[in-house]
């Protein structure tokens, strides 16, 4: 895959037909999981691994949406990557001491539910 600088914004916008609405949950995934990163304490180390893990894996499957992604959308790598968007959020909620990061946690969790069962639903399942 050879990606040049010019290209990224492509690949991280929203797209065209379907691919809108997958993006736009992507976006509503990324940011909430990023206020749940930053609303974890310093003592809470795993937990702040585990939701910048659940970015890298957002950015991964944005990436996976576009034409030359690194995994194609009937992989099994790809339904493993939104398993993890689905998993890592509601992992993070059930184990934070901070009450606050819980609501966008569990917020994140549903959506990504959501997303991944609609992303098998059209792509996958076929």
């Amino acid at each position: 895959m050879n990606i040049e600088l010019s290209d990224i914004p492509r690949l991280l916008g929203p797209g065209s037909g379907t691919d809108v609405i997958f993006s736009i949950t992507l976006y509503i995934i990324f940011f909430l999981s990023l206020i749940t990163m930053l609303m974890q304490s310093d003592k809470q180390l795993s937990a702040t691994l585990i939701m910048a893990s659940t970015l890298l894996l957002i950015i991964l499957a944005k990436l996976t949406l576009a034409a030359d992604a690194p995994f194609t959308r009937r992989e099994f790598g790809s339904y493993v990557i939104h398993a993890g968007i689905f998993i890592f959020p509601a992992l993070v909620a059930g184990m934070t001491k901070a009450p606050k990061s819980r609501g966008p946690a569990i917020i994140a969790a549903v959506l990504g539910a959501i997303y991944m069962f609609g992303f098998w639903f059209l792509y996958q399942s076929r």
